[in-house]
């Protein structure tokens, strides 16, 4: 028997050691709240892991271990499984999906995990023994198995019925290592001692680890970002425009321009110009939550692209926004303001240049209208 749990427990010890080794190295390079996101992946992995190495152990030494504690190392080692697909599901969606989506998303996720781990603990779950070792079975795995068996279904049909919007990178490598992970999990299911959940925990976690640590990738994230104001750059809009011809969804596009850069420039200096430009970056970050994309698209020129743009919401943003730049104008030492305007359609009927062409002509209206606004305030104040 000791043999047989050495054989058994190897691979466990295998995938924690190697995720351990993936996940310090994340810690000290997590920036991002993508990176982040990776590292909550990685954690859940490691703690599966863990539970799958000591369960291997307990299992096979019920005569001192007692069943309450078996089943409770058991349900941690599950709840934990569900909790790493959980996690793996919504970084997925949350590569094609606005960030507005995804907290909804999150959130109904998280619930759907925690009514998993409450009420598993009610339902039967035995440790039987195999040919070569112990496993367990009973209604409680069959629930997590059920949770997780969601999760990774969810993630393959966004990653194929979403392909042409995400990175390739990922999809050589995440969707083959999915379906192998669905793969084995329904063959575990069928042959319960075949247990390699830690190494599909490390198959999944080292594809993410690759598709984000992608050297070429890296570098050409990097050519698509603004080093100035750190949001997008023209390259990428003009990259972003040729996938939406394919897509089915409308679109929202909403264009700003930094009000009074000129003058800033000449009476203030170039110095207070650039901070004039990054301070609309950042309020333009902070406020448009909804969009998909923010790019510098020319010197005072930014572009938020919205996917499947909720109209509400949109001019609920752009009002927030404008009443934060009306703010920051009455706490910077120079003129301060952003006009904006918005036009959405279906790319492929419409055409992206159209869009943006009306766009442009709503934030050249909104634009006249505070100068007019401006204007006025002068007047009386004289």
């Amino acid at each position: 028997m000791v043999n047989n749990i050495i054989i058994v427990a190897r691979e466990e010890v295998v995938c924690l050691v190697s995720l351990i080794f993936i996940f310090a190295y994340c810690m000290r390079t997590a920036h991002t709240a993508k990176d982040k996101h990776f590292v909550r992946i990685c954690f859940c992995a490691i703690m599966h892991s863990t539970f799958d190495l000591i369960t291997v152990v307990t299992a096979n030494h019920q005569d001192i271990v007692p069943s309450v504690l078996n089943k409770a190392l058991h349900l941690a080692l599950y709840i934990f499984a569900v909790l790493f697909t959980c996690e793996v599901f919504t970084y997925i969606f949350s590569i094609v999906y606005s960030k507005r989506s995804l907290k909804k998303v999150r959130i109904a996720a998280y619930i759907i995990v925690a009514a998993g781990a409450i009420v598993a603990p009610f339902f039967d779950l035995k440790i039987i023994k195999g040919a070569v070792t112990y496993y367990s079975e009973g209604t409680a795995v069959i629930l997590c198995t059920c949770i997780a068996l969601v999760f990774i279904v969810s993630s393959i049909i966004i990653m194929i019925l979403r392909r042409k919007t995400i990175p390739k990178n990922y999809m050589c490598i995440l969707l083959p290592a999915m379906v192998f992970v669905l793969l084995e999990t329904l063959c575990e299911t069928v042959f319960p001692e075949m247990i390699f959940t830690s190494g599909c925990g490390l198959i999944i976690t080292l594809g993410f680890f690759l598709a984000l640590e992608n050297p070429v990738d890296l570098y050409r994230q990097r050519a698509y970002m603004d080093l100035v104001t750190g949001v997008r750059n023209k390259n990428s809009y003009e990259d972003d425009q040729k996938r939406f011809v394919y897509e089915k969804y409308e679109i929202g596009v909403v264009l700003f321009d930094c009000n009074n850069l000129k003058t800033v420039n000449d009476n203030y200096g170039h110095i207070k110009g650039d901070d004039f430009i990054v301070t609309c970056a950042q309020l333009i970050a902070k406020y448009m939550q909804g969009a998909w994309r923010i790019y510098r698209i020319g010197g005072d020129e930014f572009a938020a692209i919205y996917k499947q743009p909720d109209r509400d919401v949109v001019r609920l943003e752009m009002r927030q926004l404008d009443l934060a730049a009306e703010e920051m104008d009455r706490t910077k030492e120079y003129p301060f303001g952003i006009a904006l305007g918005y036009a959405e359609g279906l790319v492929r009927k419409t055409g992206f240049e159209e869009i943006v062409r009306r766009a442009d002509k709503e934030m050249y209206k909104n634009k006249k209208a505070k100068k007019e606004r401006l204007k006025y305030a002068d007047r009386r104040n004289s």
